[in-house]
């Protein structure tokens, strides 16, 4: 509202030449003299002086309320911080001569700083309706201050109106917004149409396809959002918060190649566990054994907690390393002992490693825990079964 601010600055008789309406040569004498003496105290740096001598002469003579004097109180008392009684004698301005464009307009404005937003979107849009040169500005405040009122519906036809073209090349914050609305309204429909136009408005734009992945992703279409934001990637180089976001992205849609190639390409001697974490799931997911180990085994140098311990004993164990396995399911349940499934685990190498009174003891402590007994019992049986057998088959 700069433009508008700047605006209401201007003396009284600045605006008796744009308003068709009545003006200061139409005042009672009295009422001019008044005007005059308070736009005196303006002149000197006094604006309480005026706004004193307006209040008064108001007070002292109710039929000679007028929208002029209205509008030069309500400036004076912007001008010393009196904000409520500001906006009061802008809406008494606006009352008294509805057609006054720069009341409504400063009306908006005071409304907006005071945080009655609705009030303030009525009135820049009754402002813009009024202006002959009908601003794209004013409607893109206008809205805004819907959003802010939390009114979506209202502000949605008018970013609507913003972006159909009519107004010159549409901003990517208008499309920005009218997202948001979007959002707020579920209107998915609308929604998508937003973002299509706005692709096509801005098909290079990273801007635009970063906007269009966080909408995407908003609305849980994860694929266009991965999509959207790997397009963002190619415009620009992607922050390693963004690479991460991709990542995980591809994860979700269950892409793990692409997943943990740009986990890898986000990560570095300052990843923290759960991030390395995620990228060995990531070549797990994509049966790349060796980088997943290789990961593991960094995030555990820097914290080896019983999670980490659990996948890189579940690789090895996918690998057939059952001695390597037993052993990292070993450290897992030195660092949580109650962790049934390590027990488990542990027993189930030791099944493989033919040590059956070790399985048989592990299985034996994983039965404790009610989730594993079942599978324990099943165990402890086989391990029993094969040690009297003297066979490992």
């Amino acid at each position: 509202l700069a433009d508008a601010a700047a605006a209401a600055a201007r003396h009284v008789d600045d605006f008796s030449k744009d308003e068709p309406m009545e003006t200061i040569t139409d005042f009672p004498r009295k009422a001019r003299l008044a005007l005059f003496k308070a736009q005196e105290y303006q002149d000197v740096g006094e604006p309480e002086k005026a706004a004193e001598a307006l209040t008064e002469f108001l007070e002292r003579n109710p039929d000679s309320d007028h929208y002029l004097l209205r509008f030069f109180l309500a400036n004076s008392l912007s001008q010393i911080e009196d904000k409520e009684g500001a906006l009061e004698n802008y809406r008494a301005t606006v009352e008294l001569d509805p057609r006054y464009r720069q009341g409504w307009l400063n009306l908006g404005e005071m409304a907006y700083n005071l945080g009655r937003y609705e009030i303030a979107a009525d009135a820049i849009w009754k402002g813009y309706e009024l202006d002959p040169e009908k601003p794209t500005q004013l409607i893109y405040y206008a809205s805004v201050s819907y959003l802010l009122a939390e009114k979506p519906d209202k502000a949605a036809p008018l970013l609507e109106e913003l972006v159909s073209g009519l107004h010159g090349d549409p901003k990517i914050e208008w499309y920005r917004a009218l997202v948001s609305v979007c959002l707020s309204l579920g209107d998915e429909e609308r929604g998508n149409n937003a973002v299509t136009s706005m692709l096509t408005t801005y098909p290079d734009s990273p801007d635009a396809w970063h906007l269009a992945f966080q909408y995407a992703a908003s609305i849980s279409d994860y694929e266009r959002a991965a999509v959207a934001l790997t397009i963002t990637g190619y415009l620009r180089d992607l922050s390693r918060e963004e690479m991460m976001q991709l990542a995980d992205l591809y994860s979700v849609i269950k892409v793990p190649a692409k997943a943990s190639s740009y986990y890898e390409a986000a990560l570095d001697n300052e990843a923290s566990t759960r991030e390395l974490e995620r990228l060995a799931s990531a070549y797990i997911a994509s049966y790349d054994t060796k980088s997943a180990l290789e990961t593991l085994e960094r995030a555990i140098q820097k914290e080896p907690t019983p999670r980490l311990w659990s996948l890189m004993g579940d690789l090895h164990y996918m690998d057939k390393n059952y001695q390597a396995s037993y052993q990292a399911f070993e450290r897992c349940a030195e660092l949580d002992p109650d962790n049934g499934r390590a027990y488990l685990m542990m027993g189930s190498c030791s099944i493989e490693m033919t040590d059956y009174d070790e399985a048989i003891a592990r299985l034996e402590k994983a039965v404790t825990f009610p989730d594993q007994e079942e599978m324990a019992l099943q165990l402890v049986k086989r391990a029993k079964i094969m040690k009297s057998n003297g066979t490992d088959s």
